[in-house]
């Protein structure tokens, strides 16, 4: 948009137009679809996290590559981490000065062991970076959030039959019981992920359940 400023009446001049007064508004970024993956466990290592949707912005300005942030809610609790990129299919944003780019995919990483990421539901949303001189303006974040779970890893509490079985037995049934530390029984256990059994290790020797 061209942007002009008229004087009042009777001295009523218009500014002359000049390109650097133009305004380009842009819409907020959209998560449009479940994030990949939406369940993880971060106890063992970081978790790159795959964003689609719609209007994730980078703003070259010549100097560095301004990227989206993405927001974790849980209850009061918000943690915010910085996109790893934005990528999919890009258009240049015609109109600013800048080189900016909207993408409909969106990658960032959760570490390990965060502190404040504990075993739970977290709210995802992502809010477009600003340029780094219009530090008033109020940054576009998502109005649609989807979940991300973080669950602790397995706790195994017994085995049953305990410590002895005989190598000669065609086959062994062993019961493994998890130590349950969330009375709601929602973030930890052994879990069935898609109908994805855990695997068990025995000596090295991996047996899927």
């Amino acid at each position: 948009y061209s942007v002009s400023v008229r004087n009042p009446a009777p001295a009523a001049c218009e500014s002359a137009p000049a390109a650097e007064t133009d305004l380009t508004v842009v819409p907020p970024p959209t998560v449009n679809a479940n994030l990949s993956p939406d369940i993880i466990c971060t106890a063992d290592g970081p978790n790159t996290i795959t964003v689609a949707g719609a209007d994730f912005l980078s703003i070259d300005d010549g100097a560095m590559v301004h990227l989206p942030t993405v927001n974790l809610t849980s209850g009061a609790t918000t943690v915010t981490l910085p996109a790893d990129a934005v990528s999919g299919t890009c258009a240049a944003v015609s109109g600013p000065n800048d080189d900016v780019q909207a993408c409909d995919r969106l990658t960032f990483t959760v570490p390990q062991d965060h502190a404040m990421l504990v075993p739970g539901n977290w709210a995802v949303t992502v809010t477009n970076p600003v340029h780094p001189v219009a530090t008033t303006l109020t940054p576009c974040t998502s109005n649609t959030a989807f979940n991300l779970t973080i669950v602790p890893p397995p706790d195994l509490a017994t085995i049953e039959p305990e410590d002895l079985i005989c190598s000669s037995d065609s086959a062994t049934v062993m019961t493994l019981t998890a130590n349950i530390t969330d009375p709601t029984m929602e973030y930890g256990g052994f879990l069935s992920v898609d109908g994805a059994l855990p695997t068990v290790s025995v000596g090295g020797t991996l047996i899927t359940a």
